[in-house]
């Protein structure tokens, strides 16, 4: 178990940082990994500033948080970026996140998207996230855990893909200031204050809802 003066100091992080350090420590999640891999998991190991955020070996994770038992549906962000690489997207993400014009949809072609949300989710390198986990946090300590192989996530979520983006959300049918992939895939403008630089990045963002959390297997903490 960690020591109160660290659990006490992890309150100054976000919640997924936070997660991220708890999943490192916690021996319950340890013993969930080991009986799902079935082998021994001694070390889990916390990265930074890549596509996944936990090592196990050879097992990549890419980690996404709930502070809390009740789940919100506005989304997680899994990428940030200057710009999209397609002139469509990129035009439609201008037109919609930063000007707010009320453009409905984008001629860019379902392929377009899902090379999109392979690169964004995946990265470009050679090591990309093997597997995706959830966490639900509650008074620092993980309450749940869920797993999913990345490559099935990957084909969930290409599998979701609208014929063309659209800025019409998928509640209000009108136009709005998000970019919509799929009922859990959106693109938005980062925001931030005055003294933000990077305030018109794009951020993508998955919502971890409804179906999509279904397939993923809910490993016991004991």
């Amino acid at each position: 178990m960690m020591s109160l003066l660290k659990v006490r100091s992890l309150r100054f992080y976000s919640s997924g940082f936070r997660a991220e350090v708890l999943f490192c420590e916690d021996v319950r999640v340890k013993r969930a990994l080991s009986h799902h891999f079935q082998r021994p998991i001694p070390l889990i190991t916390k990265v930074t500033g890549l596509k996944y955020d936990l090592v196990i070996g050879e097992v990549r994770i890419q980690n996404k948080n709930f502070n809390s038992v009740i789940r919100n549906d506005r989304g997680h962000s899994f990428d940030r970026r200057r710009e999209l690489l397609n002139p469509s997207l990129q035009a439609m993400f201008i037109n919609c996140c930063i000007k707010r014009e009320k453009v409905l949809l984008t001629s860019s072609s379902k392929e377009d998207m899902t090379e999109l949300v392979k690169l964004h989710l995946m990265g470009s390198g050679k090591e990309y996230p093997t597997h995706f986990t959830v966490t639900t946090t509650t008074s620092n300590r993980i309450t749940e855990l869920y797993i999913i192989k990345m490559d099935r996530l990957l084909e969930l979520l290409c599998g979701s893909l609208y014929e063309q983006a659209t800025n019409a959300s998928p509640v209000r049918k009108k136009p709005g200031t998000c970019i919509h992939l799929s009922p859990y895939l959106y693109l938005q403008r980062k925001g931030g204050g005055r003294s933000d630089k990077r305030a018109d990045d794009v951020q993508s963002k998955v919502k971890l809802s409804g179906g999509l959390m279904g397939e993923f297997e809910r490993l016991v903490l004991e």
